[in-house]
Order: C-alpha cells, then structure tokens, then sequence
C-alpha cells in the first residue's frame, strides 16, 4: 500500500515538474520571438565631428535595438565602417529617399545627430506615428527654425546650456541626456 503512494506521489511531482518546465520553456521562446524594435540614424558620415555622434549613438541603441544608419557624403565605406552591416549610403540625400528607406527598414524612431531634416519627412513620421529625435547643440540653434524644431518628437540636448535655452523659448519637447 505505502509503495503504492509512493509511486502515486511520484508521478503527480514528475508531472507538476514537467509542466513547469513546459511553462518555463514556453515564457522563454516567446520572449525570444520578441523582436527588437528598429530604429534609424540619419547622418554625415566622414572621419570627424557628427559622425562621432552617430556612431557612438549606434554603439548605445545596437545593444537593445535593430540599428539601421543612411549615410549621407560623397566618400564611400572605409575600414572603420565594418561592423555596421546595416549601413546606407547615398551622395544627394533627398526626402523621398529618407522616407523610402524608414518604410523599406520598417522603423519606429529615427535619429537626426545635429541635422535638420526637411519638414516633408518630419511631417510623413509624425503622420505615422514614427518617433523623430534630433541630438541638438547650442552652437546649431536657430531661431528662424523653431518651426521645424517643433515638428520634432524629441529634441535631445547633450548639453545643460542647450536645454536651458530651448526650455526658456517654450520647447517642452526637449530631453537633457549628457554624453560623458
């Protein structure tokens, strides 16, 4: 009779433990299918100054998220452009071909390093629903374009200085994120 529970209460544990593991196993391939969300840099791509943005941006969003860059100059890839697999170039950068490659790549945010990008693509990404940031300096503020800064969903300001500017103008569109 005892062995007969025994065996009985083993086999109800080896079932409660076979569940949990099929549980356990069925969270963990769900967040597997989970895809990162994708986003996009648009930038100058040369050897100095904002290009040093980008890259470092891309080094950061590359750790959580599927990073896609359009780079925009009249160079073509260099050895230092290895590791970025998803990289664009183009010599004339145009609106349309901004937008195509945000619908082409499927992204949800697109990053501006120091650029400001036409109103024609700010006004197809707020129209739909794609996130727009534009990383801007002080030294670049201008206010015969606080019009475009507007069409901005986030305006990210690496310096305090910047931030209080653009705060004091009435911006509330506006992140301090330091760099260093």
């Amino acid at each position: 009779m005892i062995s007969i529970i025994l065996l009985v209460l083993l086999a109800i544990t080896l079932v409660y433990f076979y569940k949990r593991e099929f549980e356990v196993r069925t969270i963990v391939s769900k967040a597997a299918e989970r895809k990162s969300p994708r986003v996009g840099i648009v930038s100058d791509w040369h050897n100095t100054g904002v290009p040093f943005q980008s890259r470092f941006l891309s080094e950061c969003l590359g750790m959580k998220h599927d990073v896609f860059i359009f780079a925009y100059n009249k160079i073509i890839k260099d050895k230092t452009d290895c590791g970025y697999k998803k990289l664009v170039f183009t010599q004339n950068i145009k609106p349309w071909k901004v937008i195509r490659w945000i619908k082409k790549e499927g992204l949800k945010a697109v990053f501006f390093p120091d650029r400001l990008e036409d109103p024609e693509v700010l006004d197809w990404c707020n129209k739909n629903g794609i996130a727009t940031v534009m990383i801007i300096n002080y030294e670049t503020i201008k206010q015969e374009e606080f019009d475009i800064y507007k069409k901005y969903t986030i305006l990210m300001c690496p310096v305090k200085c910047t931030y209080n500017l653009l705060y004091k103008y009435g911006f509330r569109n506006i992140r301090f994120i330091r760099w260093a």
